[in-house]
């Protein structure tokens, strides 16, 4: 009896493993990956027009994030340790979205190839992009100074009647 319930618990088991498996293949097979590995870059990609410009830049990026990653966390927090990568890839997104949005001095072809091999993050510019109503905000208010002085103004006038 002892033999026959080991050999049942170890097919249903064996059973829920191939179930699971089945249903990660149908899963991946739809296009809803685990988790998407970066794009590797070969000799062989066809940089665009316009790349040998900043080229130097990216490589530099890349080589402060490598520091980065292998500079060591002893004696900081897990958060404070990432901080500096955070910090190089956002700089890094920004310097590609400055030169397509602000400066046009890249082309879309460029632009494109940089999200596509994961240069820049798309998510990211996208947030940058929008426009808020905090920037106008900013933007219609007259400086705190400002504001102030015109209160004061206000309330000593007040004062006075």
């Amino acid at each position: 009896l002892a033999h026959e319930d080991g050999v049942d618990f170890v097919r249903r088991a064996c059973r829920r493993a191939h179930r699971r498996n089945l249903c990660e293949r149908e899963r991946v097979g739809r296009g809803a990956r685990r988790y998407d590995m970066p794009k590797v870059r070969t000799s062989r990609t066809k940089f665009p027009k316009g790349w040998e410009e900043i080229e130097p830049t990216l490589n530099e990026l890349e080589q402060k994030l490598r520091d980065a990653q292998n500079e060591s966390h002893e004696g900081k927090r897990k958060c404070e340790s990432v901080w500096p990568i955070f910090q190089i890839t956002h700089q890094r997104s920004r310097y590609i979205y400055d030169l397509y949005y602000k400066r046009k001095a890249i082309s879309k072809e460029l632009y494109e190839f940089c999200l596509k091999e994961k240069y820049a993050d798309r998510h990211l510019i996208a947030k940058w992009k929008k426009v808020s109503p905090h920037s106008f905000q900013f933007a219609v208010w007259p400086a705190r100074e400002e504001r102030m002085t015109d209160i004061r103004m206000h309330i000593l006038s007040s004062a006075r009647l």
